[in-house]
């Protein structure tokens, strides 16, 4: 990338239509970096990735438009040489599928001639007598994309840089603090004597030399460390084991072998103990609670049962150990290790101590299965925590600070920006005997002050009026509402509404006019939840791996086809007539096709501030979530529907119609159901979409489930479950990115 670029700035003398070529590439490597952002989940992003992205991006963003500026200056000084017959001034226009470029240079000077009207087009001006008279150009670069608005105008919410996955995974997934406060409410007090009693405090430096547990935690990042701690005295009977944990940094997996270096002192002695180094199983250690206690807990039977000859042990309640016997002598624990791998028992074979082969063995066959099992636990509370961050609301809405300043997060830029400057016209190109000569200005293409910044009061509203401009609307943009027109702050880094005055907007011909003050880069805005909140939508199997998606609002009825991991406009109706779109027909991948949709105009993807410019029905976003990883496992034989109940019902339940769809035959489809889904149990309800009042009574002969997917077993067809069980999983993928896009559950 940094090659790319210094190699571009080299490159001088380049032409528009070359500079428009280059632009291409340009933009492909802005919108695949900008993809790479958006599309890797915010805990897998390293910050100094980050800067480096979005700096190569504001690179590429400034050279480009420093290359137009310097195609711009060439073009100008052949404006006498490019001079129209019937006006004598120079007119240009250079149209790309990315760049359309206005360039009018007043070579005449006519006081006359005010309105300026490009050739083919509706785009013009009108400008007053002062600049009619002056050695000016006027140029309109309209750039179909925004490199002006910076990359991050609207804050991020806050994101959790660390997959949590305890909400989705609660019971089973709890941070090692949480496991130890809630493993047993007696285990905050101490217990009596023959109990177990766990203390943590903190570690004191002339242990370090004490055992040490090197445990990872899937929870966390890789280089997270967790506080060191020291577990205290156990007490059996007569018996006790010290354990210092030194270096408690990552849990690591489930059940593994512990090496115990321990010192025995018979008949109470403090001397003349011998060393045992002794191998032992773990087997009790649990791998879904990342907790200490466990693998003491282990440690600590083995001990007692076979270095302290207790000979019957009593496991009550949660692994709580009480010792039926008295316990001869005293026990002290120096080393404890867990040990992960083969490679662990190699090296404590080499430091001396008696390894057994077959728990070698045993290590690495567990070993594997353990890495598959946790790398597949740590996957799915990724993807969940992902998802979740999709549709999680922001806590407070973002301050503006000034009251001209445009919300962007009410407010969407479409069409991209209109670059309007007033020109000083540089020194024209000289034909001398067979030569072309001409005055290259070592400052480069300088921009005319308008109006001057110190004028005489009375005079600066009649010598310096507004210029009127006329712009033409793209083709492929959809306004539903006359535009908000905004310009660009330079110095406060901003969008504004002031200083514009006039606005008359022609939907019939697509062209706005206004008077703008002072010229710069000028857009146009529409409401970013126009089409928010919706009336009603539908998920619909059409056939095996493929989906439609109809969202429907007051304006608009919008119809999204899904195949694996594809996703393509089908239709759009807007205010019931058939509207045509420049993207029906174009597969793409889930985000960049809801980019493309947001940039036509077609926004039905709330945000995280959403929620404080629309009424919504919110739900919390668990619910929500889990219901839309099980529509989308079902969308390919089932079809799901809005529902009125859905209002009604609280925050902790979402309702909604389903049916069983595995034909497009209208007559072989049977009615729609209602269902309640609370996240952790789904249930047929007894109502339908017409009865009188909401109610959560249970449907006639069926029962609760704990998901969807064994709900529908117990009602639908063979065929609609295998049609389901052979779904692509980048289909199910793609149909929950959508739903979770979308959020039609809260947005409805």
């Amino acid at each position: 990338m940094n090659t790319f670029i210094s190699l571009w700035k080299e490159e001088t003398n380049q032409t528009f239509e070359t500079v428009i070529e280059k632009s291409k590439l340009v933009l492909q490597l802005i919108e695949k970096m900008k993809l790479m952002l958006l599309e890797t989940p915010s805990y897998n992003l390293r910050d100094k990735d980050i800067i480096q992205y979005e700096g190569s991006i504001l690179q590429l963003q400034e050279l480009l438009h420093l290359k137009f500026n310097i195609a711009t200056e060439i073009l100008l000084r052949q404006a006498s040489t490019l001079a129209d017959l019937d006006t004598g001034n120079m007119e240009k226009t250079i149209q790309d599928e990315n760049v359309t470029l206005y360039v009018w240079a007043n070579l005449k000077k006519n006081p006359r001639y005010r309105s300026v009207r490009f050739s083919n087009t509706k785009t013009g001006f009108e400008i007053p007598k002062i600049l009619a008279t002056s050695d000016i150009a006027l140029r309109l670069l309209h750039t179909h994309f925004d490199h002006v608005t910076p990359l991050h105008a609207v804050p991020a919410p806050p994101v959790q840089r660390v997959p949590a996955g305890t909400e989705l995974f609660k019971g089973e997934a709890k941070s090692a603090p949480e496991a130890l406060n809630r493993e047993d409410p007696e285990d905050a007090k101490p217990q009596g004597r023959g109990s177990v009693f766990i203390q943590e405090g903190e570690i004191h430096g002339d242990e370090q030399g004490d055992a040490e547990v090197q445990m990872a935690d899937v929870r966390s990042r890789p280089s997270y460390q967790k506080p060191a701690r020291e577990v205290g005295v156990q007490e059996f009977g007569n018996c006790s084991a010290h354990v210092s944990c030194l270096s408690y940094q990552r849990w690591a997996v489930s059940p593994g072998v512990a090496m115990v270096a321990a010192m025995r002192h018979g008949g109470g002695s403090r001397g003349g103990g011998v060393q045992e180094h002794l191998p032992i199983t773990a087997s009790t250690c649990r791998s879904t609670c990342p907790s200490l206690r466990p693998h003491l807990l282990a440690v600590l039977r083995y001990l007692l049962k076979v270095i302290a000859d207790i000979s019957t042990l009593s496991l009550l309640g949660n692994d709580e150990i009480l010792s039926q016997s008295q316990a001869t002598g005293r026990l002290q624990v120096t080393h404890l290790t867990v040990l992960q791998t083969c490679e662990d028992f190699a090296n404590l074979q080499q430091l001396g101590f008696p390894v057994d082969v077959t728990l070698m063995a045993a290590v690495k066959k567990d070993s594997k299965a353990t890495e598959g099992e946790l790398e597949m636990k740590l996957l799915s509370e990724s993807v969940a925590e992902a998802q979740l961050d999709l549709i999680r609301n922001a806590p407070e809405k973002p301050e503006f600070s000034e009251n001209k300043e445009v919300d962007l997060c009410q407010f969407m830029i479409l069409g991209g920006v209109y670059h309007l400057d007033i020109l000083e016209l540089p020194p024209q190109c000289k034909p001398v005997k067979g030569w072309i000569m001409v005055e290259i200005l070592k400052e480069g293409l300088q921009k005319f002050t308008y109006p001057p910044e110190i004028t005489e009061d009375f005079e600066t509203e009649n010598a310096y009026p507004p210029i009127e401009v006329t712009l033409q609307v793209q083709d492929k943009v959809t306004f539903f509402e006359e535009p908000t027109v905004a310009r660009w702050d330079a110095e406060g880094k901003y969008w504004r509404t002031d200083g514009i005055s006039d606005v008359y907007y022609t939907p019939e011909d697509r062209v706005i006019s206004f008077c703008l003050e002072t010229f710069g880069p000028v857009t146009l805005m529409q409401d970013t939840h126009i089409n928010m909140p919706y009336q009603s939508w539908e998920l619909r199997p059409l056939d095996v791996n493929k989906v439609l998606l109809i969202v429907t609002t007051v304006l608009t009825e919008i119809q999204i086809q899904i195949q694996e991991n594809l996703c393509m406009l089908s239709s759009i109706k807007v205010k019931d007539k058939e509207h045509s779109s420049v993207l029906e027909g174009k597969w793409m991948t889930p985000i960049p096709f809801i980019i493309a949709l947001k940039e036509t105009g077609l926004n039905i993807f709330p945000t995280a501030y959403s929620h404080f410019y629309v009424i919504i029905n919110n739900k919390v976003p668990l619910v929500e979530m889990k219901a839309y990883r099980q529509m989308a496992l079902l969308s390919s034989a089932f079809a799901f529907g809005w529902s009125k109940w859905n209002m009604l019902c609280n925050s902790t339940n979402v309702v909604f119609k389903m049916r069983e769809r595995l034909t497009n035959e209208l007559h072989e489809i049977p009615h729609w159901t209602l269902f309640m889904f609370n996240g952790d149990r789904a249930q047929r309800l007894k109502i339908n979409e017409d009865s009188e009042s909401f109610s959560e009574a249970l449907g006639e002969g069926t029962e609760f489930h704990s998901t969807l997917f064994h709900m529908v077993k117990d009602l639908a067809s063979k065929e609609a479950i295998e049609r389901v069980r052979r779904s692509s999983c980048q289909l199910i993928d793609s149909v929950c990115y959508m739903l979770l896009s979308t959020r039609v559950l809260s947005y409805s």
